[in-house]
């Protein structure tokens, strides 16, 4: 479950922090001015407002909360005691039991929420997710060998990658899908070693280290605002890669910034998402989900999109073209993983 605290007042978000530290939750606290910005960004399950704010900054703020109908939007205000729930109903707050008892409830209704729905489909959704994510990961990190194409041959890249779940998602997913499609149906009657060199040159072109100079950067740090330190970026990649336990390798020299090296990470988010659901420890699997959508709009989506619209101009094959259509439109949907389920 994730919780965001807005508050202009320090002592306030301390407070309301230390008293709801008892929940495993994702906790975010945030001033009036960025909250307004980022709440249906964020998509929190529960929002905290300090009712003390400003009232023009209050009033923009509930306005952007009830545009959020899964989220519960609870009003406390300190001066008074008392706390809101969004439906209305009023309650005294008597040493912060009745704002823990309207997070607890609210938890309670998500996890019947999830019981009511079939767990199994809910896992095996992650579960293809976790390979999708995976497949694009090793498809820029690593160039194209003879088993890909003898699997898209024969299986077909929505089978393959388990891409059939996905295409409801958005147009984006289709068209690259349908153009990758093309190329294998195009290439059919050529030897696989010869399909293979087309692709490894493209690849090479696009993501290796045969690209060209006026190829775009498939590394965060070319996407840095100015003033942004790159080697403070790379260090705080790793620590949270290390803090994560995940084992990033470091194959080929692929750098930790790298589009191929992000998207790995989050496959392995993504894959221990997946096992959290089988296993049936449901606040485990959504607080990694939201690490993922957490990741995405601090990292992959500040910059992947404007990458990949770029690198779509200098790919030459019609997979690669694909590719980086499916790319977008997966990588896009990552800011909102586990919000529908």
């Amino acid at each position: 479950m994730s919780i965001l605290v807005i508050s202009a007042n320090p002592l306030f978000k301390e407070v309301i922090i230390a008293t709801i530290a008892q929940f495993q939750t994702e906790l975010l606290e945030l001033g009036p001015g960025e909250a307004r910005n980022r709440i249906r960004e964020l998509r929190p399950d529960v929002i905290i407002i300090d009712e003390t704010i400003a009232p023009s900054d209050f009033e923009d703020l509930l306005a952007e909360a009830r545009c959020l109908q899964k989220t519960r939007v609870i009003v406390l205000n300190p001066v008074q005691n008392e706390i809101v729930l969004l439906d209305s109903r009023r309650a005294t707050l008597r040493k912060a039991d009745d704002l823990m008892e309207a997070i607890s409830n609210y938890e309670s209704e998500i996890h019947s929420q999830i019981d009511d729905c079939d767990i199994a489909d809910v896992t095996e959704a992650a579960k293809n997710l976790a390979g999708v994510i995976a497949f694009l990961a090793a498809a820029f990190n690593k160039p194209p060998d003879p088993n890909l194409v003898t699997r898209l041959r024969v299986i077909g890249i929505e089978a393959f990658v388990g891409l059939d779940r996905l295409m409801g998602w958005s147009g984006e997913i289709s068209f690259g899908v349908r153009m990758i499609s093309e190329f294998i149906q195009a290439t059919a009657g050529l030897a696989e070693e010869y399909v293979v060199q087309i692709l490894d040159a493209d690849w090479s072109g696009l993501f290796g280290t045969a690209r060209n100079a006026d190829h775009p950067a498939p590394y965060e740090a070319s996407y840095l605002e100015p003033g942004s330190d790159p080697l403070e970026m790379l260090r705080s990649l790793a620590i949270e890669y290390a803090e994560a336990g995940v084992e990033i390798r470091d194959e080929q020299g692929v750098r930790l910034d790298s589009i191929g090296m992000e998207l790995s990470y989050l496959s392995c988010l993504a894959e221990q998402a997946a096992a959290a659901w089988e296993r049936g420890d449901h606040g485990m699997a959504r607080s990694l989900e939201g690490r993922v959508r957490t990741f995405y709009q601090d990292h992959l989506g500040r910059w992947a999109g404007g990458y990949l619209s770029a690198a779509w101009e200098h790919a030459q094959t019609s997979y690669f073209k694909g590719f980086i259509c499916l790319s977008r439109g997966v990588i896009s949907r990552l800011g909102e993983m586990g919000l529908a389920s």
